[in-house]
């Protein structure tokens, strides 16, 4: 009999790796200067800051301890003289610590003379100051500590002393003149169905300590770590309109309201992970253009674009959804 010659084997081919993916986040722009974190290596992100879309690395502003999924927001804002800064936090730990603590302090960076600092007389014991932004040397800042009185919202007017507004610290900050927005976790489920975590974007008032007004709210179910989800985002104020991004469920992804008309629009601009309005109808905007086929990171951008002729719509539905809170004064 003659012997058969064994099949030879054929090595699959192998699927397609995705080169390492360097995320763009925290995109913060105003006056013409903008802002925005970006990944150099695993939990190491860099400070870059430019005008318009020309974006460089800040000089003299060492690579920040980091992740691309909780990083803190950064800000650009301006001094007590108008100058342009950016007020970002510097952490000990790239992650919250498991009592959903991190250890952060506030940083100024001067834009035109390339100095960085820690934000004077904010650092507290036994406390993290996690984000912050400066309006004409007025600075609204989120703090989280070991105790009730240690944890919230503060405001500082340029030159004063500085307050606590809100016990709930939020993040996702925003300030212009005596006007305040926030991103909260308002500890409530919906109507007839399993607890999850809202996200609720809030409107304050330096003025008026522990009011807030709800502008939106989307349910999120909660995930396995620790780090916070949103699903509005780079909220900022232009004049009397405070725009933001949607980053969950379905809908438009940019939305703007009138703070004084009480009007809320939206508008479609694709997936974006952050939108700096620069006029009216235009703005800046992280997206994503790599392929991250067989990549196992977390979807971010990785392109900052300029984006134009924004068509807005007025909004006839609301984005505040029927809750019962299971904590006492939320917004307090």
């Amino acid at each position: 009999m003659t012997p058969v010659a064994p099949t030879p084997t054929v090595a699959p081919t192998p699927l397609p790796v995705a080169p390492p993916f360097r995320a763009m986040l925290s995109l913060s722009a105003a006056g013409g200067t903008t802002a925005v974190l970006r990944e150099i290596a695993d939990d190491q992100l860099e400070l870059l800051v430019g005008f318009g879309a020309d974006l460089r690395s800040a000089v003299g502003v060492a690579p920040l301890r980091g992740s691309r999924v909780d990083f803190p927001r950064i800000h650009v804002g301006t001094d007590e003289a108008g100058g342009a800064v950016v007020v970002y936090p510097r952490c000990t730990s790239p992650l919250p610590r498991p009592e959903g603590r991190r250890v952060c302090d506030l940083h100024v960076y001067d834009v035109a003379t390339g100095k960085d600092r820690l934000v004077p007389g904010v650092r507290r014991p036994q406390r993290s100051e996690q984000e912050g932004v400066m309006d004409r040397g007025s600075l609204l800042y989120a703090a989280t500590g070991p105790s009730a009185g240690r944890t919230g919202l503060w405001y500082r007017p340029a030159g004063g002393a500085e307050r606590r507004i809100a016990r709930n610290p939020g993040r996702q900050l925003a300030l212009s003149g005596t006007r305040v927005a926030q991103v909260i976790t308002d500890g409530s489920k919906d109507a007839g169905e399993e607890p999850c975590d809202n996200s609720t974007i809030v409107v304050r008032s330096t003025l008026r300590p522990g009011a807030g007004e709800v502008l939106g709210r989307e349910c999120l179910y909660p995930s396995w770590t620790d780090t916070p989800s949103d699903a509005w985002a780079s909220p900022s104020f232009v004049g009397n309109r405070l725009v933001w991004t949607r980053d969950a469920g379905s809908g438009p992804s940019l939305l703007r309201y009138d703070v004084r008309t009480r009007k809320l629009e939206e508008a479609r601009a694709g997936r974006v992970y952050g939108f700096a309005p620069t006029a009216a109808d235009a703005g800046l905007a992280l997206v994503l253009t790599a392929d991250m086929t067989g990549s196992d990171d977390e979807p971010a951008a990785n392109e900052l674009r300029t984006v134009g002729a924004i068509r807005w719509t007025v909004r006839k539905k609301t984005l505040i959804k029927e809750s019962h809170y299971v904590a006492p004064n939320p917004l307090a």
